[in-house]
């Protein structure tokens, strides 16, 4: 009877485990999801901006043009010239403004995408579960990013971490992270072979 009972439990346990494995894995797919419908409702938002602005600007630029050319009374044409000069610039500048508020806010909805999904950088000799922490708090969460970043700003991250991190060598570090984001792994671990804590012998 204790073995029917114990059998019945673990098959209960087995179910349990699997239906929550497989809750986790639809959850996670769900919030991608939603993070690349947000990313492509913030880009259509802003061609539609762009696309306004840039209209704008060319009637505006239109009507300079028919000022600057039209005959009447000097001083009126000078007036409505210099207005629609004014006019020109500043919507230019709104829209300098808007183009690089747009650029940043694309850069932080792919980061915070990025961020649900960090690679592992542990995977890189010289980097482990700490400073992987280290490197996610400096907004380095892939291996492309990683290996983008230069070993002064790496050398920076560890030396601001404290005296523990300060002994850490990222010398090779973007170096094996762009062999990771490129996905040649064995060419990576001949590298990692010649390594010791990601420094060269």
């Amino acid at each position: 009877m204790t073995y029917l009972i114990t059998q019945i439990l673990l098959c209960l346990l087995a179910a349990f485990l699997l239906g929550l494995l497989l809750g986790w894995w639809l959850w996670s797919r769900g919030c991608d999801k939603k993070i690349e419908d947000t990313i492509a409702e913030w880009r259509a938002k802003f061609e539609r901006a762009e696309a306004d602005w840039k209209a704008k600007l060319a009637d505006l630029e239109a009507k300079l043009k028919a000022a600057t050319a039209g005959a009447g009374d000097a001083k009126d044409d000078a007036d409505l010239v210099a207005k629609l000069k004014s006019e020109v610039e500043s919507y230019r500048k709104r829209g300098d403004d808007a183009e690089s508020r747009i650029q940043l806010l694309l850069a932080q909805l792919e980061e915070y995408k990025t961020a649900a999904e960090p690679d592992d950088l542990t995977r890189i000799e010289g980097i482990g579960p700490k400073i992987q922490e280290l490197m996610y708090a400096a907004k380095i969460y892939t291996y492309a990013s990683l290996a983008a970043s230069d070993v002064p700003r790496l050398k920076g991250i560890l030396d601001d971490a404290g005296e523990r991190f300060q002994m850490h060598d990222p010398k090779t570090w973007p170096e094996q992270a762009q062999l990771a984001a490129d996905g040649r792994w064995e060419e990576l671990d001949k590298l990692q072979d010649l390594l010791r804590g990601g420094r060269e012998d």
